[in-house]
C-alpha cells in the first residue's frame, strides 16, 4: 500500500520562550566595553599627542641667587668667617 501523506498535518514543536535571552545581554555588554575601550584607547593617543607637542618651559637662570647678592657682600662675609 501506498501512503498518501498530503493531507498530514505536521506537527510544529515552538519553544514558548517568555524569559529573556542571555546571550543576547552578554553580546551587549561585550560590544559597549569594547566600543568604550575603543574610545579610551582614541583619546588616551589624541591627548598624548597634543601633550607631547606642547613646547618645554624656558629655562630658568641658574645665577638667580647670585644676581641677588652683591659680590661685595660675599667677600665681606667671606673676610669675617676667615678672620
Amino acid at each position: 500500500m501506498v501512503k498518501i501523506d498530503f493531507l498530514k498535518k505536521k506537527k510544529v514543536f515552538v519553544k514558548n520562550n517568555r524569559q529573556p535571552n542571555p546571550n543576547i545581554y552578554w553580546m551587549i555588554i561585550f560590544y559597549v566595553g569594547f566600543f568604550l575601550t575603543l574610545t579610551v584607547l582614541i583619546f588616551s593617543f589624541f591627548l598624548f599627542i597634543r601633550i607631547n607637542k606642547e613646547e618645554e618651559l624656558p629655562p630658568l637662570k641658574e645665577n638667580k641667587q647670585l644676581e641677588k647678592i652683591s659680590k661685595t657682600r660675599i667677600d665681606k662675609t667671606l673676610a669675617v668667617l676667615t678672620k
